[in-house]
């Protein structure tokens, strides 16, 4: 839900894990990394670097309740079509 609060609690060798990826996203402009909460239910996290001139305003939002949000489906784009290097590991 929009205005939500987002956390993110990790030991000190998952932080750098995390670093590290994100530096590799600021060099290669994308970075998989596959990640296990405590669930045990692993998923991968993508991260894009784009450009300062990139569309934020096309990319489409996260919400599905559309009792509350409606998206315009004539501009919004799914955030895994953003990136390049990976479209077979995505939806």
């Amino acid at each position: 839900m929009w205005h939500s609060n987002a956390y993110l609690i990790a030991n000190r060798t998952a932080l750098i894990e995390l670093k590290e990826a994100i530096d590799v996203a600021l060099k290669h402009k994308e970075i998989r990394l596959g990640l296990s909460p405590s669930d045990g239910e692993g998923y991968d996290l993508f991260i894009k670097c784009v450009e300062d001139d990139f569309e934020w305003e096309e990319l489409e939002m996260p919400y599905h309740d559309r009792d509350c949000y409606v998206p315009d489906e004539t501009v919004g784009i799914p955030p895994h079509k953003a990136f390049k290097q990976y479209k077979r590991h995505l939806r």
